[in-house]
């Protein structure tokens, strides 16, 4: 009998990469309201937020907290070792740990279905906000500290992205392997 999968539920209420302290609180929600099961839990440490202005950092608004915080993430991860991961998270950029510790995990034996409102392609160059980042950075291109986190790892030059949305947030699109699939190419046909 095989030994069963082991889950980790990892809370992490980052906000700084969107510069939107109600994501602190859209995780915890997220946490609260979705169902236990027997999966080990972990919470990545956060700032809470206290009303001050981000710094704007190399061009990124939170840069040293947001690395920090993927950093501990990817530390609390390795240490639990788990088969699976639910993130509970504020922004997109939390996905860049689990990702790449997935990737690593099931050495690069890994897809990832990206379904989001835009495709997070971008860069410092068009945006200070790291949540439109990840998924340039799991290809381990954009900014180099970001990107970092896939070259850790054997993450996969492949993928899907979904987006809603019809237009290309950067010219680092072109560059990914993606199709833009908006709503009506998602209709059934007659």
């Amino acid at each position: 009998m095989p030994s069963p999968k082991k889950t980790l539920r990892l809370l992490m209420p980052q906000w700084q990469g969107g510069n939107n302290p109600i994501y602190h609180l859209g995780a915890r929600l997220l946490y609260w309201l979705a169902p236990r099961g027997d999966a080990e839990f972990a919470e990545v440490p956060v700032a809470i937020p206290d009303g001050k202005q981000l710094p704007l950092e190399g061009g990124v608004i939170a840069k040293t907290a947001i690395l920090a915080q993927n950093e501990a993430a990817l530390s609390i991860i390795r240490t639990a070792q788990p088969d699976r991961i639910v993130t509970f998270g504020g922004d997109c950029s939390v996905s860049l740990a689990p990702f790449s510790y997935l990737a690593s995990r099931y050495a690069g034996d890994v897809a990832v279905l990206w379904v989001d409102a835009h495709f997070d392609l971008t860069t410092s160059e068009v945006s200070s906000h790291a949540h439109g980042y990840p998924m340039l950075n799991l290809l381990g291109k954009g900014d180099a500290e970001f990107a970092a986190f896939a070259k850790k790892t054997r993450f996969p030059q492949n993928g899907s992205l979904t987006s809603a949305s019809t237009k290309a947030q950067s010219p680092s699109v072109a560059a990914a392997p993606s199709k833009n699939l908006n709503p009506p190419c998602l209709r059934r046909p007659n």
